[in-house]
């Protein structure tokens, strides 16, 4: 502590001094004047640095008594000693204040304005870029885009099936690997491999696949045209590939069932039957798949090159009339949900 301090009611210097001689008795803290004489002698130093703070007239000196008394505080001598002689835990750390964390500003959009709102799956079917998805995933867009190599495009819609869910899109890319649609349904326990983006690019932007076999040949109300698979099946990839070994598509991911407590979901694909109906219906020319298998790595380069990320544009009034719907199946990010 400084040497002298000019106190306003006593105008003396002086400074603290510690005068037990026998600290089992409690701390003895007084006043030393400049002719060595003593007075105001405190028990407590803690009562000490208050009686300097309040006597204290220059901010810095204060500032320093401050921060001696904060040292008290959490000297473990002296909180000993306070606790014995009070017999209760009177001292506490001193709590670090948090600064408040810097909220976002909220952006506050108009019914009109036209937003990415959902997402989906989509695969490439032609080298002349037509694309193929679920009816579901599209319906009501204002927009459809994709996003390939990185980049963004805008998609047409060139037909819909409603009663099958499916949906033929075209886009200007032209894409080096496309998908080859099986000439046969799957079977029952044969392999099969989702691709798409289940929840969009919450999880991450890359693509995800989950494999598992054809557990019906039937779907949902005994609906012939699609089959069921226990391969994961989330929102967001609707409207992705089903392929076999040979990455033949087999089918599209549509739908699942379930995800209650204690239920096992069940996920359905459209068989690839329907869909070469649907697409040949269209004068679309496609390719057929063929029985050799594809190992790992071109199945890998297969599905990173021929699966697309689909965006459905809505305007916020169209969202919020969707969202209240009870037959609602769009994947709508987590802010409009």
């Amino acid at each position: 502590m400084p040497k002298s301090y000019a106190y306003d009611t006593k105008f003396y210097g002086g400074q603290a001094i510690n005068m037990s001689k026998n600290p089992g008795y409690g701390i003895m803290w007084g006043i030393k004047l400049s002719d060595y004489k003593l007075t105001h002698i405190w028990e407590d130093k803690i009562e000490a640095w208050d009686h300097f703070i309040k006597l204290a007239t220059n901010p810095k000196e204060k500032k320093w008594l401050m921060k001696q008394k904060s040292r008290t505080l959490r000297d473990p001598n002296y909180i000993a000693w306070k606790n014995k002689t009070s017999n209760t835990i009177v001292v506490k750390k001193e709590k670090k204040k948090q600064k408040p964390k810097k909220q976002k500003p909220k952006i506050e959009i108009g019914d009109n304005e036209v937003v990415p709102a959902a997402s989906g799956s989509g695969f490439y079917i032609t080298s002349s870029g037509y694309i193929v998805t679920n009816n579901h995933v599209i319906e009501g867009c204002r927009k459809v885009s994709l996003t390939h190599n990185g980049k963004e495009f805008e998609a047409n819609v060139i037909a819909t099936d409603v009663k099958n869910d499916l949906a033929i899109l075209k886009s200007n890319i032209r894409p080096t690997r496309f998908y080859k649609i099986s000439i046969d349904d799957p079977k029952l326990l044969e392999d099969v491999i989702i691709a798409g983006y289940p929840l969009g690019k919450k999880v991450s932007s890359a693509i995800k696949t989950s494999k598992g076999s054809v557990t019906s040949l039937a779907g949902y109300g005994d609906n012939y045209s699609n089959f069921q698979t226990d391969a994961a099946l989330n929102q967001g990839n609707s409207g992705g590939p089903i392929m076999d070994g040979s990455g033949s598509v087999v089918g599209v991911a549509v739908a699942n069932y379930g995800k209650q407590a204690g239920v096992e979901s069940f996920n359905f694909g459209i068989k690839s039957s329907t869909l070469r109906t649907f697409v040949s219906s269209n004068d679309i020319n496609f390719s057929t798949g063929s029985k050799s298998k594809l190992n790992n790595e071109q199945l890998g380069n297969l599905i990173n090159n021929a699966t697309i990320y689909l965006e459905c544009w809505l305007t916020v009034a169209d969202i919020k009339k969707i969202i209240a719907s009870e037959e609602n199946r769009k994947a709508f990010y987590s802010e409009f949900q």
